[in-house]
């Protein structure tokens, strides 16, 4: 192709690259404006340690749209030119990021002091870090981006996938609902429980728990959340989290060049879910650490997906793609189920509900902890020796 027909289409990537990084900037801070108003709503309803968690969900947005900050002047002066080897000394500063959030979180939050200061910082440090390393391991091993595409995949992974992958999974909710609705008005213990619920006070922790228990007590309750967690939430998710890989496609990349943009868009996606699942207070620490495999998990399975695209699109192997795809799905269906029965361990240990006997608890948590340290263990060899394979082929 000619030169000047190159610049031609690089110059309308770039043009692209920065219309969409424009949106998303400005959709980050939008967003960021309404939780800092909900914030607000809460502050005078419930004080400040209402408005502490969707007030630290606020700056997390404004921070996920200064994240759009490189991609618009990578894509205004960059070029398709590959990009330099990440440095190794990032993977150090990584843990080094995660540790220090944690441990000037746990100070802010366990003494409360200066929490509107210390706390946005804590978390920013605490969620980003073990995405900064997951990164850090693919950058390292697989094939050299440009630093507009990187940037690109990344970007989609945090701006474009949360917000499908959340409508989908709200739609998927209503027949969940129903399901549940109908199935605990079929007997007078259900009827009681949908009693309970009309006329509990959700505002109370004890009538609330009491609720909670009362409701993962019933089987239709805890097979519908079973269901839904660890087999509609990874279809959905794996089926979104590559969409910053779809516009590449056209473009015929190696199948190592689409693992490493989905690790990176996987990553994104679990940056956005990190910033803004995790709430401040007692149980922060712990919460940031149990989410700190997650940036693996998500990425690794989007990885595969996005390999699995240009086998079944550009390749001309479609089963491979559906071999990939519900390999992911079952991979990420396996963590979530094991995250909840962790989950549902603790609460039952917490509040003496019935979910499971007390006996059962701890060896339930222990094992759960045992599953994911080994699905975490799996996911960074795989983020690791995967490029080195895929170069070779």
């Amino acid at each position: 192709m000619p030169s000047s027909a190159n610049d031609s289409e690089s110059r309308q990537r770039s043009i692209w690259l920065i219309l969409g990084g424009a949106i998303g900037i400005g959709g980050s801070l939008i967003a960021a404006a309404v939780v800092a108003g909900l914030a607000v709503l809460a502050y005078f309803q419930g004080g400040e340690a209402a408005a502490l968690g969707p007030g630290i969900q606020a700056i997390s947005l404004v921070a996920a749209g200064v994240l759009g900050l490189p991609l618009l002047y990578w894509a205004a002066h960059g070029s398709n030119r590959p990009a330099r080897r990440i440095h190794w000394a990032v993977g150090p500063l990584a843990g080094m990021m995660f540790f220090g959030g944690l441990a000037l979180g746990g100070f802010a939050f366990s003494r409360g002091t200066a929490q509107w200061v210390l706390g946005p910082v804590a978390h920013l440090m605490a969620a980003g870090g073990p995405v900064v390393f997951t990164a850090f391991l693919a950058l390292r091993q697989g094939p050299i981006l440009s630093n507009r595409r990187g940037w690109g995949h990344f970007l989609g992974g945090l701006w474009a996938a949360p917000p499908i992958a959340l409508i989908l999974e709200l739609l998927a909710l209503i027949p969940a609902a129903v399901l549940v609705f109908l199935g605990l008005a079929a007997s007078e213990r259900g009827l009681s429980v949908l009693q309970a619920m009309a006329a509990a006070d959700l505002t109370s922790d004890s009538d609330f728990n009491q609720l909670l228990s009362g409701l993962l007590s019933e089987p239709v309750v805890l097979g519908v959340a079973i269901a839904f967690l660890a087999a509609v939430v990874p279809l959905i998710e794996e089926s979104v989290k590559s969409v910053s890989i779809w516009p590449v496609i056209q473009r015929r990349p190696s199948v190592g060049q689409a693992f490493l943009g989905g690790v990176l868009a996987g990553s994104g996606y679990a940056l956005f879910e990190s910033l803004l699942l995790a709430q401040p207070g007692a149980d922060w620490v712990s919460s940031m650490v149990a989410r700190a495999g997650t940036p693996l998990i998500h990425a690794f399975g989007t990885g595969l997906v996005s390999w699995g695209l240009i086998e079944a699109i550009v390749n001309r192997r479609p089963l491979r793609l559906l071999a990939l795809y519900l390999t992911a799905v079952g991979f990420h269906g396996i963590w979530n189920f094991t995250a909840l029965a962790v989950a549902l361990s603790g609460f039952s240990l917490e509040v003496g509900a019935g979910v499971i006997s007390p006996a059962g608890a701890g060896l339930v948590a222990l094992a759960g902890l045992l599953v994911l340290l080994s699905l975490s263990a799996v996911a960074l060899v795989g983020i690791v020796a995967l490029p080195r394979w895929l170069a070779r082929r």
